[in-house]
């Protein structure tokens, strides 16, 4: 359960968390450091982002490494327990059929 100030905190951040890394002030960042300590959930949500975004990013993957990679990385978000993670990997494994 999430306090209403650490609720208040990540309301804050929002505005942020959708954002590249590189590409948040650094204004912002201890903002979001809060909110993602105040919300492990949301903490686990950023960094699978994160991972998923490196992964399109590595170019000197094989095809077949990057499938294997990414097929890890559903599994995991399945897994996770968070709703907005299993739904994005079971759309993301539609597509690729």
């Amino acid at each position: 359960m999430v306090r209403s100030a650490d609720a208040t905190v990540i309301k804050a951040a929002k505005r942020w968390m959708h954002r590249d890394v590189e590409k948040i002030p650094a204004s912002a960042v201890p903002e979001l450091e809060k909110a993602r300590a105040a919300s492990p959930m949301l903490d686990k949500m950023v960094t699978m982002r994160e991972e998923l975004r490196q992964m399109w990013l590595n170019t000197s993957v094989s095809r077949e490494q990057l499938t294997k990679d990414l097929q890890a990385w559903c599994h995991r978000a399945e897994e996770s327990g968070i709703a907005a993670l299993r739904d994005f990997s079971m759309r993301l494994r539609a597509a690729h059929v």
